[in-house]
């Protein structure tokens, strides 16, 4: 279990983390282009409607409708200092929001930007692994294009995807072509990113759920065609068709033992399921809104171009056409929302969910519950297989305080298998004090099993500011407590922000004994260039990373790193973004 994994972004508000030891899966990834997307182009708040203000992935829909309104009884901002003056705009919410947006106006014409990154890693299992990834959108007046391409480790190939997408916004039509994705409800019919990562552990997060161009490389999430969305007062229609395929693996005779759901390929196992299986697809979704209630109606249709028979058929969908549909609740008010939805599959299975969080001066709260039985299946929501899968109840909890410089959240996740007697869950405190330029905060969790081998990990971290340099000392400790494994860690990181340059460094030791550990830390990941670092052995890490900004928007990042085991290894990567006109 690693002991912490924050989200790669330069602009991460505490809440917005992924637990210690998880792996970003496709969502976060998606989140994370559309935050290095906004830094690059921020939104111009004078002339943004809600909407687009929900691109930001953490604001708050209440918040944010309260910006519009105070913009448009103030005839605009004049600058992004007058945020604050905004009902319940906190300093915490401040400074998360201040550098995604921005007061001035993009110039008449078209306007777009473009990302290009590349990096070799060397940490894992093979000498080397390239990948790639690169987005170019354009803008013109209504219209927006949006191209990605992409290059996983240890795929063949140049390109191994690709996505293409082009939307026409109008006053109260919009239109998507090609790739995109889309959410409604709480996300058991239909489960774009935007239905997403803080909810986790029950936060008040979504955005709209309406359709999006893709930001970042969705293999698994990406819906390939058209669809509408229609607006009116007080309804919303969504319709949509697909035709898009995925990977699966094969039975002997031909017919689909399972799909990937990952969208991770970086073994070279996972080739020898890559037969790909169509999915043509046709759903809809209208929303009324009413009095702060908002109630969806969700429908989907699913052919494939195969047969499923897997060998638990009874107990899973099977055949090769599938029908779902859903009917959410969503209740809002100043300081809270309550959001309900149920869902069936024609396969005989049936689906809930729950989701309830609150924000008042200084405490948050957020409680979350997801279950499904074992033959609920919608391939466009968040049910990741078809075979091999139990009856299942998810739970999550938050509670948040703040007060004088002085931060605790108290989370929590589990999930219920009712086949067997197993209770994965994992419980964490966070607790962080500022004394003005100084920062301590500690950080204790335990992931258990009441079968199977359970661990604890601590995590102490000190942060120092002096003008523009930071530093930061952290120490961890992690053991299993039924096996003879243990890992230790220490590491420093600093920075320094010398517009127009941005550099980092980071020094650690990890010292772990036996098996069934890992352990990972946070490095310097300037505008989504690198990532992390996590090791299973004992290891010296250093990691250096600098970012550039050329002009006014052009911005040149790169990283390197060096691990020390037996000898050394090298990894390194490198980005280079362009906002046009």
């Amino acid at each position: 279990m690693a002991l912490v994994w924050a989200l790669v972004c330069l602009l991460k508000p505490e809440w917005w983390e992924l637990p210690p030891g998880a792996v970003p899966d496709e969502d976060v990834r998606a989140l994370e282009e559309t935050v290095s997307c906004l830094q690059l182009r921020p939104v111009e708040l004078n002339r943004a409607r809600v909407d687009e203000l929900l691109d930001i992935p953490w604001l708050n829909p209440v918040l944010a409708h309260r910006v519009a309104a105070y913009r448009d009884s103030a005839h605009g901002f004049q600058s992004i200092g007058e945020l604050r003056r905004v009902g319940g705009m906190t300093d915490e919410w401040f400074r998360a929001l201040a550098p995604l947006l921005t007061t001035q106006q993009a110039g008449p014409g078209w306007s777009g930007d473009v990302a290009l990154r590349a990096g070799i890693d060397s940490v894992g299992s093979r000498p080397e692994r390239l990948r790639t990834f690169g987005r170019a959108r354009v803008k013109q007046g209504q219209w927006t294009g949006a191209a990605l391409v992409e290059h996983d480790p240890g795929e063949a190939g140049i390109v191994d995807w690709s996505g293409l997408g082009l939307g026409w916004q109008g006053r109260s039509v919009s239109v998507v072509g090609g790739d995109f994705t889309f959410g409604s409800g709480l996300g058991l019919v239909f489960s774009g990113p935007h239905r997403r990562a803080g909810s986790a552990f029950g936060e008040d997060v979504k955005g709209p759920g309406n359709l999006r161009l893709l930001s970042s490389a969705l293999e698994t999430r990406a819906l390939r065609g058209l669809g509408a969305d229609i607006q009116v007062p007080g309804w919303t229609l969504t319709v949509l068709g697909s035709h898009s395929g995925q990977d699966a693996k094969l039975n002997p005779d031909g017919t689909v033992e399972r799909l990937r759901g990952d969208g991770v390929y970086d073994d070279s196992a996972s080739k020898a399921e890559r037969n790909t299986v169509n999915q043509t697809a046709a759903g809809a979704s209208v929303t009324r809104l009413w009095r702060g209630v908002a109630v969806t109606g969700n429908g989907a249709f699913v052919r494939y171009s195969r047969e499923f028979a897997p060998g638990d058929s009874a107990d899973s969908f099977s055949g090769r056409a599938l029908g779902c549909g859903g009917v959410s609740a969503e209740l809002r008010t100043e300081d809270y929302r309550l959001g309900l939805e149920g869902a069936a599959s024609s396969g005989g299975g049936a689906a809930g969910a729950l989701d309830l969080a609150g924000e008042w001066s200084g405490l948050s709260a957020g409680l979350g519950l997801h279950g499904y039985q074992t033959r609920y299946f919608a391939p466009l929501g968040r049910t990741r297989s078809l075979v091999d899968r139990e009856p299942r109840l998810y739970g999550r909890a938050r509670l948040g305080l703040r007060a004088a410089g002085f931060r605790v959240w108290l989370r929590g996740n589990t999930y219920r298998d009712f086949s067997d007697d197993s209770l994965p869950a994992r419980v964490e405190l966070s607790a962080r004090q500022e004394l003005g330029r100084l920062s301590l905060g500690c950080n204790l969790g335990r992931s258990y099993k009441l079968e199977q081998p359970r661990s604890r990990d601590s995590r102490l971290s000190l942060s120092w500011d002096i003008g523009r340099l930071g530093i930061e000392a952290v120490v961890g400790d992690e053991y299993p407590e039924l096996t003879a494994g243990r890992g230790r860690m220490a590491g420093l990181l600093l920075r320094a922000d010398l517009q127009p340059v941005r550099l980092g460094f980071s020094a650690a030791r990890f010292d772990i004994l036996g098996s069934g550990v890992r352990m990972s830390m946070r490095e310097p990941d300037l505008s989504r260039a690198g990532s992390g670092f996590s090791t299973g052995v004992s290891a010296w890490r250093l990691a250096t990373g600098l970012s550039l900004g050329i002009v006014q928007r052009v911005a040149v990042s790169a990283k390197a790193g060096a691990t020390w085991r037996e000898a050394f290894v090298l990894d390194a990567a490198g980005q280079v973004e362009l906002a046009l006109n």
